[in-house]
């Protein structure tokens, strides 16, 4: 919960914002990059890649280790679950229905609604 490195805004050294262009299945879409901590022993995260302005595709999640392949990040910016509580104005784990994702290769796909 106090971890301050559990969730990784990752920036992008080009740009110095948080957008990267991500070859996913020949396509190449704009995403936010957050990595998630699944394992502090072994320093391995999962990578949620969040499409900027994809009217198809909620969120991409795969290992970090794929992501890396392409995220070239040297730095990021790091915050623990309860940062994330206190900058969220509401719940957002509250119950609501997600889409079922669907496996396409290394990544699990959310779509919208």
């Amino acid at each position: 919960m106090t971890d301050d490195d559990q969730i990784q805004l990752m920036e992008n050294p080009k740009t110095k914002r948080y957008v990267f262009n991500y070859d996913f299945k020949g396509q190449i879409i704009p995403v936010y990059v957050i990595y998630s901590r699944i394992d502090s022993k072994k320093e391995r995260y999962n990578a949620y890649l969040i499409p900027v302005n994809d009217d198809k595709i909620e969120n991409l999640l795969t290992d970090g280790v794929v992501a890396d392949k392409q995220v070239k990040a040297k730095s990021y910016y790091g915050f623990s679950y309860q940062d994330l509580e206190q900058l969220m104005p509401e719940d957002a784990f509250n119950g609501s229905k997600y889409p079922e994702p669907k496996i396409v290769g290394k990544y699990v796909v959310t779509d919208k609604q």
